[in-house]
């Protein structure tokens, strides 16, 4: 027999944030090395205070984004469980109609 391992739902929240705070440190580096390649681009790329600036900017949005899609699965997950709970769905609609 599996044992399921238990979440709480503020360490399934943490996921989240940390994807959407990696996403963002992926996204402003991958910023940083195509702003390198660029002709004017060496100085946006490397001073500090751009990449910090490009780096808040996606964490402002990809924080919340994150967080909305947590809700997002939370909503649709606890949904699904009180449908299995009250017995509905496709498996019981045609319970004991057997052609």
């Amino acid at each position: 027999m599996r044992k399921r391992v238990s979440r709480t739902w503020w360490i399934e929240l943490a996921v989240y944030l940390a994807f959407g705070v990696l996403a963002a440190t992926v996204l402003s580096t991958a910023a940083s090395v195509l702003l390198m390649g660029l002709p004017h681009g060496w100085q946006a790329a490397t001073t500090w205070v751009q990449i910090e600036h490009r780096f808040l900017w996606l964490v402002v949005r990809l924080v919340p984004a994150s967080v909305a899609v947590y809700l997002i699965v939370r909503v649709r997950r606890g949904a699904m469980e009180f449908e299995a709970r009250n017995g509905s769905g496709a498996s019981t609609r045609y319970h004991e109609q057997h052609r």
